[in-house]
């Protein structure tokens, strides 16, 4: 019998060993199949991390319910779970989820077989191998290790609670660094491997998640970008293509500096990746505060962030975590305070930006009547990423992800399935446009938790800015 906790919400979950053998196997098998043999280590480590952050939790959550179909359309509908001795138990003909709200089918909840507190098992297994992982990683960067040794680590600490499947034990053949780590870690044998045996102490603190006191060294580093003033860069001009494409550029900028992480140290070694935020570990600050603030600098062109690291050591990180996140905060907080913004001027005789009407504008661009209007580097690249193909390809994404599988088949003009603009969502009617207009706009700024003072301006924006959005 094996109990998870959902320290959320407090609920308990239970589920009999045979269940508990078949999530391990189908576990095992998925992850196995993510280590192609055409994959280099790093490769591989990346992707078996990649798997545990999202593939993984997409098939755990949410706990509750799933999705049914309804006609064209699905439903969400309660999943039959049992109530047993204050748990909910998994039922015995239990299917598990191979996607995100796949069907009627369960989550395949494992908790981690290594638990901070026994009597309340709140880490699942992804939660510990990643984390695991993440601090080998950049310790034995830190280190020195040779690639070799590190990346087999990786895969090791990735996977050592599944060595005994053979799917997983097929998959590491041939990485016997790999292998006898991960046996290890599980606890089949008591022996260090030879290359690891120097860093023994920090192997055995980072698998158990406490320090002991003599645990001196292993510094690392917490690194953080995250954008600030969104609002005002997201809204600095009414025309939905501009909203849609600068939410689109923050996160792309933010999922591209992830991607680079993960190719420099490790998909593990990434914590937090949302909300125009980015945090992760690294082996040592380097130079992460200005490449990162060069690429976002370098695609919004206008927008403003934060970036900054701030070194810890090991025992500290493992014994004192919130203190550790406080201090990479404050060091944000920092360079907030001090950061110097984008510089941009008009000159009397230069043509202002027909979108933002403050910014000089650099080309022209045409709007949906046809008209020619004058516009500057940061609205031009705004609107070039909330062009059509980009609200289509992400309206088309979120029909998917509802289960409409006939989706298309509802797209009776597909060219004009998803609004371009402010005008597009205004229902027809015999109102004059303006009063139609400020409708709308008053609604979108008490939804933002706009004042009525700032509604206002947005209504006066909006109705002069109708014809070009």
């Amino acid at each position: 019998m094996a109990t998870w906790l959902d320290r959320f919400t407090g609920q308990r979950y239970s589920l009999d060993e045979e269940q508990h053998d078949a999530i391990r196997r189908t576990v095992g098998q998925a992850i196995a199949a993510e280590l192609r043999p055409d994959r280099i280590l790093h490769e591989q480590a990346n992707a078996a991390a990649e798997w545990w952050q999202t593939d993984y939790y997409e098939r755990v959550f949410p706990l509750r319910f799933g999705r049914q179909p309804q006609g064209a359309f699905t439903e969400g509908a309660q999943l039959g779970y049992a109530s047993a001795d204050g748990a909910l138990a998994l039922p015995n003909n239990a299917q598990w989820r191979t996607a995100f709200l796949d069907g009627l089918r369960l989550p395949p909840i494992l908790p981690a077989e290594t638990q901070p507190d026994v009597g309340n098992p709140y880490l699942l297994a992804a939660d510990h191998h990643l984390a695991t992982a993440a601090l080998l990683n950049v310790c034995l960067r830190r280190a020195g290790v040779s690639d070799d040794v590190l990346h087999e680590a990786r895969l090791g600490a990735l996977l050592h609670e599944l060595i005994d499947l053979p799917a997983v034990r097929d998959a590491l053949q041939g990485l016997p660094l790999a292998t006898a780590l991960a046996q290890y870690l599980k606890g089949e044998t008591a022996d260090c491997p030879d290359a690891l045996r120097p860093h023994q102490a920090m192997l055995d603190a980072i698998h158990r998640g406490q320090a002991p006191a003599s645990l001196e060294g292993y510094p690392f580093c917490l690194v953080g970008l995250a954008a600030q003033r969104i609002k005002q860069y997201v809204f600095e001009t009414p025309g939905l293509p501009e909203i849609r494409g600068a939410s689109l550029i923050l996160d792309k900028v933010v999922a591209d500096a992830a991607r680079e992480v993960a190719n420099a140290i490790g998909q593990e070694c990434i914590l937090q990746q949302v909300a125009s935020t980015l945090i992760f570990l690294a082996p040592e600050p380097a130079d992460w505060e200005p490449r990162l603030k060069r690429r976002f600098y370098e695609a919004t062109q206008v927008g403003f962030c934060a970036a900054a690291a701030a070194e810890v050591a090991l025992q500290d990180y493992l014994q004192q975590y919130g203190a550790c996140m406080t201090r990479l905060l404050k060091a944000l907080d920092a360079d907030r305070y001090r950061a110097e913004l984008p510089t941009w001027e008009c000159l009397p005789f230069e043509t202002r930006c027909a979108y933002c009407r403050k910014r000089a504008a650099t080309g022209f661009t045409r709007s949906p009547e046809g008209d020619l209007l004058p516009i500057c580097p940061a609205c031009d690249a705004k609107r070039d990423k909330g062009d059509a193909d980009e609200r289509r390809t992400a309206g088309e994404q979120l029909l998917r992800d509802a289960g409409i599988e006939n989706w298309r088949e509802l797209l009776t003009e597909p060219s004009k399935a998803f609004a371009g603009g402010l005008n597009e969502m205004v229902p027809d009617s015999d109102e004059a446009e303006q009063k139609k207009q400020s409708r709308l706009s008053t609604a979108t700024g008490a939804t933002s938790g706009k004042s009525p003072k700032t509604s206002t301006r947005w209504r006066s924006a909006c109705s002069g800015r109708a014809a070009r959005s």
